[in-house]
This record gives structure tokens, sequence and C-alpha cells, in this order.
């Protein structure tokens, strides 16, 4: 995997549980690509860290150019 960003440091956010609680409610596995599913529900039994977003629908390619489409693969 390739990222085009410099790590960020990490910082205390006293929201963390509240924020995590609210994405994991809002979770569907019908909105995940079915190849990172697995990942995205392990992640997600983890209690240091939650997905906010996937790559679902911003995976670009001939034919297919709105890096906000939510088509999946």
């Amino acid at each position: 995997m390739e990222t085009f960003i410099e790590p960020i440091e990490l910082v205390e956010n006293p929201n963390f549980q509240e924020q995590r609680s609210r994405s994991l409610v809002t979770l569907r596995d019908e909105t995940i690509d079915l190849p990172i599913l697995d990942l995205i529900n392990k992640i997600s039994m983890l209690n240091c860290c939650f997905t906010i977003q996937s790559c679902f629908g911003h995976f670009l390619y001939k034919g297919l150019d709105n890096p906000h489409n939510v088509a999946p693969l």
C-alpha cells in the first residue's frame, strides 16, 4: 500500500470512545468492499482504534474518474 502524506503525531482525543461508538454503530458490512470486509471487521474489534473511512468507492480507473463515487469494485 502506498500513502501520500507524512506521518502525523498522535494526540489526545477526549472524545475517542464516543466517536468510536458512533462510528461502529453506523458501520454496515454491505457498505464495505468485499476484499477488505474481514480486515475492517477485525479492526473494529480493537479497542484502541476504529475506522472512519474505507476506500469504498474511491478507486479511479478508466471510465470511472469521479473520486467521490460509491460504486463497489
